[in-house]
C-alpha cells in the first residue's frame, strides 16, 4: 500500500467523522446529555488526528499522481493550498475538543464556553474540508471536474476571421 491509496482511504475520516461530531454535539446539547457531548467531542478528536495521515500522504500521492495524462498541475496545487487551510482548522477544532473532555472532568465552570468554541470551530473546519467548486474569490467554470482534477478541455474554434485590404 503506498501513499496514494494511505490518502485515498483517510481522506474522507475527517469529512464524515466531523460531521458526525457536530450531529452528536448538537444532540447532546440538545438534550443536555452529557454523555453524548463526550462521545461527540471524542468522535472530533478522533477525526482531527486522521486528518494528519490524509495531510501528510497527500504530497506523495501529489508525485504520483501529476504524472497522469490530463492531470492539472494547478488545480493539484489548489488542491494542497485548501487542503493546509483544513489541516490547520481541524487541529484547532481536535484542540478545543481536547479542552473540551478535560473541563468535563476538571473545570466544569469552563465547559460551556469550551462545547460552544468546539461546535463553532468544527462547523468552519468541515465547510473547509468539502471541496467546493466555487469558491468567493474565484469564478465557477462550467467545466470544473473537482474528482478528477481535470482542466476543461479546449473546444475547436472553427470561426477564421480574415480581413481584406484593397489592392491599389
Amino acid at each position: 500500500m503506498d501513499a496514494t491509496h494511505i490518502h485515498l482511504l483517510t481522506n474522507h475520516i475527517p469529512i464524515l467523522g466531523s460531521l458526525f461530531g457536530i450531529l452528536l454535539l448538537l444532540i447532546g446539547m440538545l438534550m443536555k446529555n452529557r454523555t453524548v457531548e463526550i462521545i461527540a467531542m471524542a468522535t472530533i478528536l478522533l477525526s482531527a488526528v486522521f486528518t494528519l495521515p490524509a495531510y501528510f500522504s497527500g504530497e506523495e500521492a501529489e508525485h504520483v499522481i501529476e504524472k497522469l495524462q490530463g492531470i492539472s498541475e494547478f488545480q493539484l496545487e489548489e488542491h494542497e493550498e485548501h487542503a493546509e487551510l483544513s489541516l490547520w482548522m481541524m487541529i484547532v477544532s481536535g484542540i478545543l475538543a481536547l479542552m473540551s473532555l478535560v473541563s468535563y472532568f476538571y473545570a466544569k465552570h469552563l465547559t460551556r464556553i469550551t462545547r460552544l468554541a468546539t461546535l463553532v470551530v468544527t462547523a468552519i473546519a468541515f465547510a473547509t474540508l468539502i471541496p467546493w467548486p466555487c469558491t468567493v474569490v474565484r469564478s465557477c467554470t462550467a467545466n470544473f471536474d473537482p474528482v478528477m482534477l481535470r482542466l476543461p478541455k479546449p473546444r475547436p474554434t472553427t470561426r477564421i476571421t480574415t480581413t481584406r485590404t484593397p489592392h491599389i
